[in-house]
């Protein structure tokens, strides 16, 4: 019984079906109204660069940050709270995205736009996996027997002498892990590159022994892989986009009144305009 001293431990949030469509609805309802009053606003709140949509940009992308901090967190073996960071990298993502629609000030006919259409592929692709993928591979691995079963029969002695490279490996890698449940981090590719990428080809190797990516629709085996790549390409257009608008601003301008904070105004002429 817990002592009526003591506070009741925090939960969780979860990122149930229901929240990403709530999230994805109320996010349809704000851009499209945004859209549909941008006429009706104030001309500072349309002018790119000026202070109202340059604080958007600016807190947007913080937001945005969130989910690529999980990601690394995840990878480095540093999260206390896995679910309670996934849905915050879910929730930033949605509303990183809507202040990224404000301060974009409705203008999709320039090269910054491909990264509002990039954004919102990330947003949707991370969605449908989470409610649709997650649901199949679910439904693979616990009502399919045969997802269980090898369509060719298993080298075991191949099998057992990988099995014994990656605990002769981990033993230099990390002494106290077990083979059965250790799972490289971030950490470990920074500390001991050469011995990482060893015990990761003997995992695909392993893999590969058991068949065990026979049983699984390609789809479902690659959505992290497009949701990740995507994700990373927006990140980087973000920090392009930032470091021209804060040291080239010049060349953003087209030679036009510089509205927003910067630090240089260097410029060039062979890159097209609208970055």
């Amino acid at each position: 019984m817990r002592s009526p001293l003591r506070p009741a431990p925090l939960k969780t949030p979860n990122l149930s079906n229901s929240v990403i469509i709530a999230h994805l609805v109320l996010l349809g309802v704000f851009c499209s109204g945004y859209f549909v009053a941008h006429e009706r606003l104030p001309e500072s709140w349309r002018v790119a660069g000026a202070p109202f949509s340059y604080m958007a940009g600016v807190f947007g992308a913080g937001l945005m940050i969130v989910p690529y901090a999980f990601s690394m967190g995840k990878r480095g073996g540093a999260l206390s709270s896995p679910r309670g960071w996934l849905f915050a990298h879910a929730v930033c993502g949605f509303w990183g995205f809507a202040l990224l629609v404000v301060h974009s000030t409705g203008n999709l006919d320039q090269l910054p736009a491909l990264l509002m259409i990039l954004g919102l592929f990330v947003l949707l692709q991370g969605s449908w996996s989470r409610i649709v993928v997650a649901r199949k591979i679910s439904a693979t691995f616990g009502s399919r027997p045969e997802a269980f079963l090898h369509r060719l029969p298993v080298d075991r002695i191949a099998l057992r002498e990988i099995i014994g490279e990656k605990i002769a490996l981990l033993e230099k890698l990390e002494p106290s892990a077990s083979e059965a449940l250790f799972s490289p981090t971030l950490w470990h590719w920074i500390r001991a590159p050469r011995l990482t990428r060893s015990y990761v080809s003997l995992c695909r190797r392993e893999r590969e022994i058991v068949s065990a990516h026979f049983t699984v629709n390609p789809v479902l085996r690659f959505w992290r892989v497009v949701h990740m790549s995507a994700a990373y390409l927006l990140l980087a257009g973000m920090v392009l986009h930032i470091v021209l608008v804060t040291f080239f601003a010049g060349y953003v301008s087209g030679g036009e009144n510089i509205h927003w904070w910067h630090v240089t105004e260097w410029t060039f002429d062979w890159i097209p305009l609208g970055v």
